[in-house]
């Protein structure tokens, strides 16, 4: 079937080398398996320095999402793997010697190995409600930054940051169906949730993060309770905290 694990690069290479002598006409893929805890690190760079940067642990990949998993933005994680992190997105900025702008850094972290692996970086602001949740928790708003970078820059030589800790946001997935009731999480923390569907409502299964049941904002000034949460709320990918109930899904 020319189908083969790779699990170095002697072994992409020895693959390669079997494709040649193949006289098939395929078109190939290579899928890289990624162990590890999806993190993403937002930063305001001015003049090659970084002003502010911001770690968030992602709950789930935007693959996990469509398929019915809530996505969630959790800023409280240990200092000492912050730090790490971060370091690693200065030195990837580094390498692209940016000068000035805004970035949006994703990237995977091994907890059992300590491997980092790079998945990508985007000059421009993150999206969804990263922009609030920053704003939120460490005081910096990165729109804002975005105007003051192409207005006058020396403004964000004052920035300040109040970092708390002390909240988290998740996007709710959509189903298939109409919607016929909206559930309320049990949590221990203090939640508020803004939907974007109705009782009533036809919503359909989607491939994009866009497209949201609602977000979930969970505030505690506990940090170490507002992470129990999280877990809590990621304990069952398939049955979110908040979600919604919707006729059987299409036949296959």
């Amino acid at each position: 079937m020319n189908v083969a694990i790779i699990e170095s690069y002697s072994d992409f290479e020895a693959f390669g080398a079997l494709l040649d002598e193949t006289h098939y006409g395929f078109e190939y893929e290579v899928d890289e398996f990624i162990s590890g805890t999806m993190y993403q690190c937002d930063s305001v760079i001015v003049d090659g320095g970084v002003k502010f940067s911001s770690v968030l642990e992602l709950g789930c990949t935007n693959f996990e999402f469509v398929q019915g998993q809530p996505l969630s933005f959790m800023p409280s994680i240990p200092a000492e793997l912050s730090d790490l992190l971060k370091d690693f997105n200065r030195q990837v900025l580094a390498a692209l010697g940016l000068e000035n702008g805004i970035t949006h850094h994703e990237f995977f972290y091994d907890h059992e190995s300590g491997k980092i692996t790079f998945l990508e970086i985007a000059m421009r602001v993150p999206g969804t409600i990263v922009v609030p949740l920053h704003a939120d928790n460490c005081g910096i708003n990165l729109m804002d930054c975005s105007l003051y970078l192409a207005a006058n820059k020396r403004w964000l030589n004052t920035l300040q940051t109040t970092v708390k800790n002390d909240r988290f946001a998740a996007l709710l997935p959509v189903g298939h169906g109409e919607v016929t009731r909206l559930h309320q999480p049990d949590l221990e923390s203090d939640f508020g949730i803004d939907w974007f569907v109705s009782e009533g409502t036809s919503v359909d299964l989607t491939d994009t993060v866009q497209d949201q049941a609602g977000v979930l904002r969970v505030y505690n000034t506990d940090p170490g309770r507002c992470a129990v949460t999280l877990s809590a709320c990621n304990t069952s990918p398939r049955q979110p905290v908040a979600n919604l109930r919707t006729s059987p899904a299409r036949p296959e």
